[in-house]
């Protein structure tokens, strides 16, 4: 699985300093045990063990659920959401 911070690193997107930061603070908000809704996430109705947080109104950051806990899967725009999803599903 990937992680977060090899996620931001090669990101095609140039990343402004608030995404950046914004998507650390999920990742720690994950990792203290804060539920995902409190933090903006919101569940894939289709996939059920991934979850979605809007860093901005172009780009989203996928995490999934799994046995440990919470895992970041991809950082993709929102017009690549939809595509990513058809391709993760089962």
């Amino acid at each position: 699985m990937s992680t977060l911070n090899s996620l931001l690193h090669h990101c095609r997107q140039n990343l402004c300093e608030s995404h950046i930061q914004r998507a650390l603070e999920i990742e720690d908000g994950l990792k203290n045990g804060q539920p995902y809704p409190t933090l903006g996430g919101k569940r894939i109705r289709c996939r059920s063990d991934l979850i979605r947080f809007k860093l901005s109104p172009a780009l989203r950051l996928i995490y999934q659920k799994t046995g440990r806990g919470y895992s970041a899967v991809a950082l993709v725009t929102r017009e690549a959401f939809d595509r990513e999803i058809k391709r993760r599903r089962a």
